[in-house]
């Protein structure tokens, strides 16, 4: 399945491969979840709503879950992520502007975030936030950090938690 993404993007991340699908104009990821784990601070299952926080953060630039695999006998997600149109990185006041909208406050050198989910690795040189040709910030791919469980952070993020209202709904 993997080589049939498209195109290995010749810089790998700590994270993921990334490949670049040219006729769907999308990026695939295939993620390591347990890669930097430390830094996000996420438990055993906490990668199967990493994503899910991503989209709520970001809509603007959300990952679809198109599966799981194996590589090295480790578990991959695989991602994909339509592409930005851009030539330039947004500059450190339009970054901070973008993430105080939505509650991100400096949280010591590298991180912002509202005290309960964190981000960071979203410098103005970085590649993980674009300046898209139509003026907006993206943040494609920052690591984000969860300060709670993935699913009381999705429930502090919009009022629903996924454990909690999914055994409602099997009853």
């Amino acid at each position: 399945m993997i080589p049939s993404l498209g195109d290995l993007v010749s810089k790998r991340t700590g994270e993921s491969a990334v490949y670049w699908n040219h006729d769907e104009g999308v990026f695939y990821k295939v993620k390591n979840p347990d890669a930097k784990r430390p830094i996000k601070r996420t438990g055993d299952a906490d990668w199967v709503y990493e994503h899910v926080i991503h989209n709520i953060l970001f809509p603007e630039c959300a990952y679809e879950l198109v599966g799981v695999t194996e590589e090295y006998g480790e578990i991959r997600v695989v991602l994909r992520q339509r592409a930005i149109r851009t030539e330039t990185f947004p500059s450190k006041e339009q970054i901070e502007a973008v993430l105080a909208a939505k509650g991100f406050r400096p949280e010591g050198k590298y991180f912002y975030g509202d005290g309960v989910v964190s981000v960071t690795d979203v410098g103005e040189h970085g590649d993980n936030v674009l300046l898209g040709d139509d003026g907006r910030v993206y943040f494609i791919d920052p690591l984000i950090r969860l300060n709670r469980s993935a699913a009381d952070v999705i429930e502090w993020l919009t009022g629903f938690n996924p454990a909690k209202d999914g055994e409602l709904a099997k009853g």
